[in-house]
């Protein structure tokens, strides 16, 4: 549930409706609003794990070798940003993004972001260095299981410059 006190979550309601327009969050399918005690409950599809519990299961994994382990934390983390990027091209900037913002939503095959109460509209932006939230969610991977399986190399050194030029040439045009 949210608190309705501030007003806000009319605004939170139409970021994610309008995010999950394009697939990028789930489906509110209701709100139901309790004015007495200011809170108002999201009803909306089932999401499963978040994106940081994955990252904890993989590198906490017994039987994955170290290489595995990387290719799939780094793909978790382009497909993070990809979905930022693309809120970004819709004229939304999340102001939540972390990794449990980010929910496997099994029926409709595909990762999600959630919570769209610090969220804002502003113009759509395509000219946007992403390699920042790659650095901003790298950072995170190994917080509190000591495992820093990327051995010292920023998240730009492991993804390369090709990465990047395949986001580029992905941008929408105006």
């Amino acid at each position: 549930s949210i608190d309705t006190r501030n007003g806000d979550y009319e605004k939170e309601i139409y970021l994610q409706n309008k995010s999950a327009s394009i697939g990028l969050s789930p489906q509110i399918y209701q709100v139901c609003v309790n004015d007495s005690e200011h809170t108002a409950l999201i009803i909306m599809s089932k999401l499963d794990k978040t994106m940081d519990v994955v990252v904890k299961e993989v590198l906490l994994s017994e039987t994955m070798d170290i290489d595995t382990k990387k290719i799939i934390i780094l793909g978790l983390l382009k497909t993070a940003v990809e979905i930022l990027q693309k809120l970004h091209y819709i004229g939304i900037t999340h102001g939540d993004a972390h990794l449990q913002n980010f929910m496997f939503n099994e029926n409709a095959g595909r990762w999600q972001i959630i919570d769209f109460g610090l969220s804002t509209e502003s113009a759509a932006t395509v000219n946007e260095d992403f390699t920042k939230l790659f650095d901003m969610f790298y950072t995170k991977i190994g917080l509190g299981v000591g495992t820093d399986i990327f051995e010292g190399q920023s998240i730009s050194e492991l993804l390369g410059s090709e990465y990047f030029n395949f986001l580029e040439e992905r941008r929408p045009t105006k």
